[in-house]
C-alpha cells in the first residue's frame, strides 16, 4: 500500500516511517528554489561561535549541531543545537567554560599535554575540548550518532594561558594540539578519539575535512612541505587514519572540495594565490587512489578559496560552490563539465566554510554564516 504524503504523517524529527523509507514535509517539499531563510527567532549562538566553528547536519532527525570558538575571541567550547525540520529556537547545550582571567597554576591543573593533548581535565579524564578554531573539520556521522569534531590552534593572546610557549615556559596547553573528538548530543558527553601529537597519522587539522555519508568515510585534505595535496582517509567505526597517495603539485595552495556520491569520487577545486596560476579543477577516485584532471569550459572561481565552500548536489549532478565577496553561487555540472553562475542576493555572506552542507533528504543544501554579528541560516533548493 503507498503511504500517503501528507502532513499528518510527519514526525517532529522529520522522521522515519513505514519500511525504511522516510517523510519529507511539505515545507521542504514546497520550498521555492533559491535561498530561502530559515534563521529562527530567540537566542543564537554569539557571533564569535559562528565566525570559527562549523556544523554538522543530522538530516534523519533534522537537526544542525554547531560546534567550535576562536581563540580568546569568548569563553569556551560551544555545541548549539538547532531543529531546522521544525525551525525552532536554536538552544545552547551547556555553559561554556571561562578561560579568560584564569589563573595559569588553575589552568595548568587542567591539562595533561602527554596523555590527552587538547584536553579540558577533571578527575583525570578529559572531559570536553578546549576552545579551538573547528571549521573545516565539524560533521554528523550518521554511523556513530555522533557530532565528530577537530580543531586547531588554541593560541589565547596576551594575559591568558591557553598556549603553552616552549621559549618562556608560560601557558598551559600546547598550540595546535590536533586532537580529534566525537560528542554524543543526547547525553551531552565528549569522546576524545586521539591526537596528532600522539599518532603521526592523525592528520586532523586538514585545509577541509569531507565527510561521505553514503560510504562512511572522512577525508582530510592538506598540504605538505612540498605544495602536495594530502588526502588522509578517517573510518569512524574503528578510529582510524590511513594516509592515501600524495599528487605531487607544485600550482596548489588552496584547496576546497565535496564528495560526488554518485560516482564514489572527490571533486577538488585548487589554485595557487601566489603564483597567480589558473585555477584546476580535480577528480580524486576513492576506489583507486588515483588523481585526474577534469577539462571543464565556462567561467571559474577565481581568488582566494580559503572561506569559501563546496557541496555535491546528487539531484543535478553538480558542484555548487559559494565563495564571500562573489555575490554569485557557481555551479560545475559534472556530467557536461561546464560552469556557469547565478547571483545568489544573500546579504553580507562572509566564512562559509564548514557550514555548507547538502541535505539528501530534503535535497536542499543548508548555509550558516554571520551577517554584521547576527547568526543567519539559509536553505538553498535547485
Amino acid at each position: 500500500m503507498a503511504i500517503p504524503a501528507n502532513d499528518a504523517l510527519s514526525c517532529s524529527s522529520g522522521g522515519r516511517i513505514a519500511a525504511g523509507r522516510h517523510f519529507v514535509s511539505a515545507f521542504w517539499r514546497n520550498l521555492a528554489r533559491g535561498f530561502t531563510e530559515i534563521t529562527p527567532s530567540g537566542v543564537k549562538p554569539y557571533h564569535g561561535l559562528l565566525a570559527y566553528s562549523g556544523m554538522g547536519v543530522d538530516q534523519v532527525s533534522g537537526k544542525i549541531y554547531f560546534d567550535g570558538g576562536g581563540h580568546n575571541d569568548y569563553s569556551g567550547e560551544d555545541p548549539w543545537e538547532f531543529d531546522y525540520e521544525n525551525r525552532l529556537p536554536m538552544v545552547p547545550h551547556y555553559a561554556p567554560w571561562v578561560y579568560q582571567g584564569m589563573p595559569l597554576e588553575d589552568a595548568r591543573a587542567l591539562r595533561d599535554n602527554i596523555n590527552w593533548p587538547g584536553a579540558l581535565m577533571s578527575g583525570g579524564l578529559p572531559v570536553r575540548p578546549i576552545s579551538r578554531h573547528t571549521y573545516k573539520s565539524v560533521h554528523w556521522v550518521d554511523s556513530l550518532k555522533q557530532l565528530l569534531v577537530g580543531g586547531g590552534s588554541t593560541f589565547g593572546g596576551n594575559g591568558d594561558y591557553l598556549w603553552y610557549h616552549e621559549d618562556t615556559g608560560a601557558g598551559a596547553w600546547w598550540n595546535a594540539p590536533n586532537d580529534y573528538w566525537g560528542y554524543s548530543p543526547t547525553p551531552k558527553i565528549w569522546t576524545y578519539r586521539g591526537s596528532k601529537l600522539k599518532t603521526p597519522s592523525y592528520d586532523i587539522q586538514g585545509s577541509q575535512h569531507i565527510y561521505c555519508r553514503e560510504i562512511d568515510r572522512i577525508f582530510a585534505l592538506a598540504q605538505n612541505g612540498n605544495n602536495q595535496l594530502k588526502v588522509v582517509e578517517h573510518h569512524p567505526q574503528n578510529n582510524t587514519w590511513i594516509p592515501r597517495i600524495n599528487r605531487a603539485d607544485p600550482f596548489y595552495t588552496d584547496v576546497v572540495g565535496c564528495y560526488d556520491s554518485t560516482r564514489n569520487k572527490l571533486i577538488l577545486l585548487c589554485v595557487n594565490n601566489y603564483l597567480g596560476t589558473a585555477p584546476y579543477v580535480l577528480e580524486y577516485d576513492v576506489t583507486t587512489d588515483t588523481y585526474t584532471e577534469l577539462v571543464t569550459t565556462g567561467p571559474m572561481p577565481t581568488g582566494w578559496y580559503s572561506g569559501s565552500g563546496m557541496v555535491y548536489s546528487p539531484v543535478t549532478h553538480t558542484c555548487l560552490f559559494l565563495q564571500p565577496g562573489t555575490g554569485l553561487i557557481q555551479k560545475l555540472n559534472l556530467n557536461t563539465l561546464v560552469w556557469s553562475s547565478e547571483a545568489h542576493g544573500l546579504p553580507n555572506l562572509n566564512q562559509v566554510e564548514g557550514r555548507w552542507v547538502f541535505d539528501t533528504w530534503r535535497n536542499v543544501a543548508l548555509l550558516a554564516y554571520v551577517d554584521s554579528l547576527d547568526v543567519r541560516v539559509f536553505a538553498y533548493k535547485e
